[in-house]
């Protein structure tokens, strides 16, 4: 089921609570974090696991290059150079290392001791979890297509059966066609321009 009108993340933070709390689901992983907005949503249901996961890591140099490279790419956009995804902070100036590191140390500073906190490329974090160890997964991390593949294959199998895999920002069409490639043998629901997600 389709529906194309625009919604903004506080939508797709509350529709992603309400699945949870509607399954039931008690088992979650978010990867993808950022300042941690849809994290303390998270923390504060009652959760048996739930695992944040984000590198929280700037490489100019190389990411510039690989974006001018491919700028033309559906789904390149020249603001993504943090490894998730994450486009310019404030001001038009980039966060530096430094500062995203004390954006990590802040959350994981406020975050309850049951959560578990996984500083890792996605793909990578992945391989430490068994296979359908999960009631669900929500992947808003870089946005570039090949990227979103890599998560989709990685964390697809953490997912048990009869649980949702899901995602932020389906606009993108690095999100988009990557959604469409991998997921296509099943049916994907799309809420908004935003939320997508399949059930396993």
């Amino acid at each position: 089921m389709y529906k194309l009108e625009k919604i903004g993340m506080p939508e797709v933070r509350n529709r992603f609570v309400k699945m949870i709390r509607e399954n039931g689901f008690k088992r979650v992983v978010e990867i993808g974090i950022w300042r941690g907005d849809l994290s303390r949503m998270l923390w504060s249901l009652d959760l048996d696991r739930l695992v944040l996961v984000d590198p929280m890591f700037v490489d100019y140099a190389q990411y510039w290059h690989d974006a001018w490279k491919r700028r033309s790419e559906p789904g390149v956009g020249k603001f993504y150079v943090i490894q998730m995804g994450h486009p310019l902070p404030k001001n038009g100036q980039f966060y530096t290392q430094e500062e995203l590191d004390a954006l990590w140390d802040s959350i994981v500073d406020d975050a309850p001791d049951w959560v578990e906190m996984v500083r890792l490329p996605s793909v990578e974090a992945a391989k430490l979890f068994d296979d359908e160890s999960f009631d669900t997964v929500f992947i808003d991390g870089n946005h570039f297509y090949e990227d979103v593949c890599a998560d989709i294959d990685a964390w697809l199998p953490k997912v048990r059966k009869g649980g949702i895999l899901c995602g932020d920002d389906y606009f993108y069409e690095g999100v988009r066609y990557a959604v469409l490639d991998k997921l296509s043998h099943v049916d994907t629901d799309i809420f908004g321009n935003r939320l997508w997600s399949v059930v396993i």
